[in-house]
Parts: C-alpha cells; structure tokens; sequence
C-alpha cells in the first residue's frame, strides 16, 4: 500500500532547506540543542504563566511541564526560571524584551 503512494513522489526532488534563524544557530551552539517544545516552554516561562498554567495552555501534564523545564536548566546551565530566560536571551535564542 506505500508503494503506490511513495511512486507519487519523484525520488531525486529535493526540498529547499529553509535559512537558519538566528534563534536556530544559537541554539545549535548548545552542547545539547533546546527542542521545539522546550523552546515553547521557554517562551511561555518568560511570562506571568506558572507551570500549572502552562501545562493547561498547552494540554499537556504538569509533570511534562515540570521535566521539561528541568532540561532546559540543565542544557542552559542554570538553576531557575528567571536566570533561564537571561540566559537564553544573552545566547539569542529567544529574543529579548
């Protein structure tokens, strides 16, 4: 049933990759990148939303929220939601206020 399916597509077409955001190349000099997810967490730990709030607005648990902040402390080199979001400021990866 793929064959079919995969027939419809030329083989040697190649997708034009998109240019790097600055926000990207930041994020790629991190010894281990912020994922997509944990840069939306990111962004939404900027604001007056707690971890409970961003759980709801994101539909996920409040231990996912919980687990995910927990990477990007440990990937940013930090120990809290405010010097997380300084850090990723001064390194570019989200923009600052």
């Amino acid at each position: 049933r793929v064959n079919p399916i995969m027939a419809a597509f030329p083989k040697d077409e190649k997708v034009p990759a998109e240019p790097a955001s600055s926000t990207t190349r930041a994020n790629l000099t991190l010894p281990e990148p912020i994922t997509p997810r944990e840069l939306e967490i990111l962004k939404l730990l900027r604001g007056p939303a707690s971890k409970k709030e961003i759980a709801m607005l994101l539909n996920i648990s409040y231990l996912t929220v919980r687990r995910h902040t927990a990477n990007i402390y440990r990937k940013l080199g930090v120990n809290g939601r405010w010097p997380a979001v300084a850090r990723a400021e001064e390194l570019g990866i989200i923009p600052p206020r």
